[in-house]
């Protein structure tokens, strides 16, 4: 997908449908999601094709923003070798409360061709709101403590490739 002479580090924007990660690169741009050149957001899916969007903090840096994966129109098994991740430089992995099969899949993709790979948590607000709304916890501090120990320990038990 890149030539050698590319002097942008391309990073793809991957996860399944509906973890956010379209408002992740609006977020990252500092654009607003109803502004024109904005990634498209939604609550179904909203990104069809890959689409790259420049990071205007960091303009060698390229996101592309990616079709949710573990779908209909993008089955996981096919995923990473379809859409050419193996090209990037680099996977940034949006997942929301634990890591999904096909977040783990793609990791251990990524691993296969030294790609290094950033797992995001994303949408960590509504998991502490309804910890609180359940009054498990008492002090918000506590909650998010144990939203941290859960997703390290979802993490600790793949076997993933991770340094």
């Amino acid at each position: 997908m890149f030539g050698e002479s590319d002097s942008h580090i391309n990073v793809a924007v991957v996860g399944l449908s509906g973890t956010g990660k379209s408002t992740l690169i609006n977020r990252l741009r500092k654009v607003p999601d109803n502004l024109p050149g904005a990634a498209l957001c939604g609550e179904v899916e909203t990104a069809n094709k890959p689409t790259m969007y420049d990071l205007p903090c960091m303009p060698s840096i390229r996101l592309w923003d990616f079709p949710g994966g573990n779908t209909a129109a993008q089955p996981q098994r096919y995923y990473f070798d379809t859409l050419r991740l193996y090209a990037f430089d680099a996977l940034i992995i949006n997942a929301t409360d634990a890591l999904s099969d096909l977040d783990v899949h793609l990791c251990s993709l990524a691993a296969l061709y030294s790609l290094p790979v950033a797992l995001l948590r994303n949408k960590a607000d509504l998991a502490l709101e309804a910890k609180l709304r359940r009054k498990d916890f008492t002090l918000p501090h506590d909650a998010l403590a144990q939203l941290r120990e859960e997703f390290h320990a979802s993490l600790s038990s793949e076997s993933l490739p991770l340094s």
